[in-house]
C-alpha cells in the first residue's frame, strides 16, 4: 500500500458563471467525501469567483483509481470545457 496522499484542486470560474461553479464544486465535494479511500474533502474560497478544494486519501493509490474512473474524468472534463471555469490547477502531494 501506497502511503497518504493530498489532492489539492484551484479553480477560478468564468465570466458570470461563480454561483455556478460554486454549486458544482459542492457537489463535487460531497461526491468524493462518498469515495473509496476519501478520508476528507473540503472547499474554500479564495476570492469571489476562485476555490480551492482538498481531499486527503488513504495512499496514493487510492487517489489514483478515483482520478482514472470515470466520474472524475467526467467532472474534470467539466472544469476544463471552458464552460464553468478559466482554469483549473491541480496538484497531488505525499502526507507523509
Amino acid at each position: 500500500m501506497s502511503s497518504p496522499a493530498i489532492a489539492i484542486v484551484r479553480v477560478r470560474a468564468a465570466p458570470g458563471r461563480a454561483a455556478m461553479l460554486e454549486q458544482h464544486l459542492g457537489a463535487l465535494r460531497d461526491q468524493l467525501r462518498r469515495q473509496p479511500g476519501c478520508q476528507s474533502c473540503e472547499l474554500w474560497p479564495l476570492a469571489v469567483d476562485h476555490w480551492q478544494m482538498q481531499s486527503h486519501w488513504i495512499s496514493q493509490s487510492e487517489l489514483d483509481a478515483h482520478l482514472s474512473g470515470p466520474e472524475a474524468q467526467q467532472w474534470l472534463g467539466h472544469l476544463g470545457c471552458g464552460s464553468l471555469a478559466l482554469g483549473l490547477e491541480f496538484e497531488s502531494l505525499s502526507a507523509d
